[in-house]
């Protein structure tokens, strides 16, 4: 309900997933993440790929300010240590 879309895309050239979502109250997220010992990230600014690519995203701004990127590298972790991540999101959303 409060993560809204999840994709997971890989690469030839990296051993782990990178999987995005959009996600409510994506700041105080990645915060709370942290302080559990998970690092999330903000992907690159959509705007700078409209600049690039010279198409229009009418909802890019939207878009970026809801995401959060987590890597998950199956080449080392655990399925315990991606379920320990879909706990505390859980956790998070369960306490706000």
């Amino acid at each position: 309900q409060n993560i809204k879309y999840i994709r997971i895309l890989t690469s030839d050239e990296s051993n782990y997933f990178s999987v995005n979502f959009l996600a409510d109250k994506r700041n105080e997220l990645k915060k709370f993440l942290e302080s559990k010992g998970i690092f999330g990230s903000i992907p690159w600014n959509y705007l700078i790929g409209t600049m690039l690519t010279g198409k229009k995203f009418e909802n890019s701004s939207k878009i970026l300010a809801s995401m959060l990127q987590i890597k998950i590298d199956p080449t080392f972790m655990e399925n315990d240590d991606i379920q320990y991540i879909t706990d505390k999101i859980k956790e998070f959303y369960k306490s706000v």
